[in-house]
């Protein structure tokens, strides 16, 4: 499996009222019958000090990094420093917490809920 990873936004407001962005890294899969689901890898937080450029990049470099690309294959030289310990961080957990397949296992480590195999 090699999900499209993406960050996607849910807006809450604080205790004064101000409305804020709570992150989570997210992948989409298509389920048994065809209809295309989202499913919840981590809860990132608030990324409030990180543009929409930078959040974007943490989410192609999940990807890219599950996917089992070196990291001189995307630039990684682009990217701040802020990002990259974030995207790596990222990474980390879903490897620890079994939410993603190694590069080079042939084995699944999960399979989605409605799965026929």
């Amino acid at each position: 499996m090699h999900p499209q990873m993406y960050l996607h936004p849910t807006y809450r407001r604080g205790k004064q009222g101000v409305r804020y962005a709570y992150w989570r890294l997210c992948d989409s899969y298509r389920d048994f019958v065809g209809v295309i689901c989202r499913r919840d890898l981590n809860n990132v937080g608030r990324l409030d000090d990180f543009t929409q450029e930078d959040i974007n990049a943490v989410a192609k470099i999940v990807t890219e990094k599950s996917k089992g690309t070196p990291d001189s294959m995307f630039a990684v030289e682009l990217y701040t420093e802020k990002v990259l310990t974030l995207a790596n961080d990222l990474y980390s957990q879903l490897i620890a917490k079994r939410l993603i397949d190694l590069p080079g296992n042939s084995v699944p480590i999960i399979s989605h809920p409605f799965s026929i195999f």
